[in-house]
C-alpha cells in the first residue's frame, strides 16, 4: 500500500539552526497520525515541507504520491489544512467564510457542497453568524469545514483544538474519527496526551529529531521507558507535592512526577512499593496506596526527551 506521505531523511535548516534533522517517517492512508512535541521542535516546519510551501535542505517529501517540492502545485488539490490560530474572516458570516473557500478551490456544485458541509459539522444554526461571534469550538468547525470542502484526501490539522473547552474538544474529535473512517488521512499535531491517545499511530519529535514513533501501545511497551527489572507505581492518598519531594533522590526511586492527586515512580531493581511507603510514613508522609502504573504516552516523551538530553 502507497503510503499517503512519507518524508526520507528530511533535513531544514534556517541559517545556522537546524529545525529538523533527518526525520524519516510514514503515514498510511485513512488512519489518523498523531505528531507531538514541544513548542518549537519542528511541528510545524513539517507540516510546511509537506504541503509545499517550504523547500527542505535535505532528504525528500512526498504526498499522495506526489512529490513535495517537483510537484507541490499538483499536490495542494488533494490536501487541506487547519492551523492552529483562527485565520478566516472574521467579519464574514459562516456561509460567506465557505462561500470565500469554495471559490478560491474552484469546488464544482458550490452551493450544495456548503450546505453539505454546514450540515455535517452541524453548522446551520449559525450559518447567518460572523465569525467573530462564534465560541471558540464553533470557530475551529467552521476552520475545519473550509479546509474539508473541496474533499481534501489527506487533512493537516495543526494543534486543532488548542483553547477549547473539553467538551468542545470531544465534539471535534467525534467528528475527526467519522473523516478518517470515509477515508481521509489526518495529519494532526497537539500537546494533550488524551488525543495522543486516539491516534492510530503517534511521533515524537524533539529539537527536530523523530525520537519514537509507533502505535500508542506499542510506545508504551518500549523497554527504554521501564528497564528491566524497575517497575512503575502510583502512590496514593497523600500529599501529592510534599510526597514528590521526598521522592527526589530517595534512594532505589529512578524517577517520580506528579499526575494530578496522585506521584507516580519508576523504581530500581529490587525495590519493593512497601519499602517507598515505609520511607514515606517515616518521614511524616502516610499514603493509603502504592499500586503498579502502567506507562503512559507522557511518560514515553519524558523519557526519550531525558535521554536525548544525554
Amino acid at each position: 500500500m502507497t503510503a499517503a506521505l512519507a518524508a526520507r531523511d528530511v533535513v531544514k535548516r534556517f541559517g545556522s539552526f537546524t529545525a529538523l534533522d533527518g526525520v524519516s517517517l510514514e503515514v498510511s492512508p485513512g488512519s489518523i497520525f498523531g505528531l507531538l512535541g514541544p513548542n518549537g521542535s519542528g511541528k510545524s516546519t513539517l507540516i510546511r515541507i509537506f504541503c509545499g510551501s517550504l523547500r527542505p535542505t535535505a532528504g525528500s517529501a512526498s504526498v499522495l504520491g506526489f512529490d513535495a517540492v517537483r510537484e507541490s502545485e499538483a499536490l495542494r488539490q488533494g490536501i487541506g489544512y487547519m492551523s492552529q490560530a483562527f485565520s478566516l474572516y472574521r467579519d464574514l458570516t459562516v456561509e460567506e467564510n465557505l462561500e470565500f473557500f469554495g471559490r478560491a478551490y474552484s469546488v464544482p456544485d458550490r452551493g450544495a457542497r456548503i450546505d453539505e458541509v454546514i450540515e455535517l459539522l452541524g453548522l446551520p444554526p449559525y450559518r447567518d453568524r460572523r465569525a467573530q461571534h462564534l465560541s471558540g469550538g464553533w470557530r475551529q468547525r467552521l476552520a475545519l469545514g473550509c479546509a474539508l470542502l473541496h474533499r481534501p484526501r489527506l487533512l493537516f490539522l495543526d494543534e486543532p483544538t488548542a483553547g477549547i473547552d473539553p467538551v468542545a474538544r470531544r465534539d471535534l474529535w467525534n467528528l475527526l474519527f467519522d473523516l478518517a473512517a470515509s477515508g481521509t488521512t489526518l495529519f494532526v499535531t497537539t500537546h494533550y496526551m488524551d488525543e495522543a491517545e486516539r491516534c492510530d499511530r503517534v511521533a515524537y519529535i524533539y529539537a527536530g529529531r523523530l525520537l519514537v514513533d509507533g502505535p500508542p501501545e506499542t510506545l508504551k511497551a518500549l523497554p527504554e521507558v521501564t528497564p528491566e527489572r524497575h517497575r512503575r507505581v502510583a502512590i496514593r492518598g497523600g500529599n501529592a507535592t510534599a510526597v514528590f519531594r521526598a521522592l527526589h533522590g530517595a534512594p532505589g526511586v529512578v524517577e517520580a512526577t506528579v499526575f494530578g492527586a496522585e506521584v507516580h515512580a519508576v523504581l530500581g531493581p529490587g525495590v519493593e512499593p512497601v519499602v517507598v511507603a515505609r520511607f514515606l510514613a517515616e518521614r511524616g508522609l502516610p499514603v493509603s496506596d502504592v499500586v503498579p502504573a502502567p506507562p503512559s504516552l507522557e511518560d514515553v516523551f519524558v523519557t526519550m526527551t531525558r535521554r536525548s538530553r544525554g
